[in-house]
């Protein structure tokens, strides 16, 4: 990695186009704008999301000669939305045989999370099987179940009265049909039971995160965003059409610089501020009080 005390201006270019997800451009618009310190900033706080990862592309040598810049040019965290990942799919593309390398070599190491199967009930002692057929078991430290509630003798009961009386699902989303007297009741019943004038219901809780800031934001909005946010919040902050910036990881300090760029280019637009309570990944979380 180079001195961070002595950066060239492309490296502050691909700074800028990570962080703020910018066109290469409007990079060299957005800080030439800027003051040296504040140019400074930004390059340190991209340098600290690359540290973040580099552990983990030390762990994985087909990936550790990406360069600060390479990671710039894909993206933070490595997302190829409109990198090289995305025309592997497309079958006329003759690379396509690599990424279908890349998936086996995910499997063969170890690192294709789809590849285990369950084969019972989800408890803390599960047993399944590998994709190629080996069998596992062990405790289960991967269960979202968190208070065994998919097997509790009053909710098995209560699913399978309401299949009897509704069959096994609704045929349809909530525009076409998909809305039954039980989903009505449940928005009901939590709407006393957290005390909100409404409530809806989402089929999962990745399409929560996702729906909820995809409504929020619409096209001339900003949203400030941890750049380790959930994917589901991320995906749904590109769907919004908002202008996305991300501050590094838990900085309370990265957030209010980018409020005070925004107030002052744009005083009057809508800003949504996004995080998380409970990192997953990390198992940290942010000073929401000073948030």
């Amino acid at each position: 990695m180079k001195n961070k005390s002595k950066t060239n201006n492309e490296d502050v270019i691909a700074a800028y186009m990570a962080m703020y997800e910018i066109s290469f451009n409007e990079a060299i618009i957005m800080s030439s704008r800027e003051t040296p310190k504040e140019r400074l900033e930004t390059y340190l706080e991209w340098h600290a999301v690359y540290e973040h990862t580099s552990p983990i592309l030390e762990r994985f040598p087909m990936i550790s000669n990406i360069s600060i810049e390479g990671l710039a040019c894909h993206r933070p965290c490595i997302r190829h939305r409109k990198g090289p990942l995305r025309r592997q799919r497309k079958p006329s593309n003759q690379a396509l045989d690599t990424h279908w390398d890349w998936l086996h070599d995910r499997g063969k190491f170890g690192l294709d999370p789809y590849q285990k199967s369950t084969g019972g009930k989800i408890l803390p002692y599960v047993s399944g099987r590998w994709r190629d057929g080996t069998p596992f078991s062990g405790v289960n430290f991967a269960s979202q179940d968190y208070l065994s509630l998919s097997s509790h003798p009053r909710l098995v009961k209560a699913a399978n009265d309401a299949a009897t009386q509704f069959g096994v699902h609704s045929a349809g989303s909530a525009i076409l049909m998909g809305n039954s007297d039980l989903s009505l009741e449940l928005e009901k019943k939590l709407e006393g039971h957290l005390g909100f004038k409404e409530c809806t219901l989402f089929p999962t809780g990745w399409t929560a995160g996702y729906g909820i800031v995809k409504m929020l934001a619409q096209p001339g909005d900003h949203i400030v965003m941890d750049i380790l946010a959930h994917a589901c919040l991320q995906e749904g902050a590109e769907a919004s059409g908002a202008k996305i910036h991300r501050f590094p990881h838990l900085s309370n300090e990265g957030v209010e610089r980018r409020l005070k760029r925004i107030r002052t280019s744009e005083p009057s637009s809508g800003i949504l501020v996004v995080t998380g309570t409970l990192f997953s990944m990390d198992s940290d979380s942010p000073d929401i009080k000073e948030l």
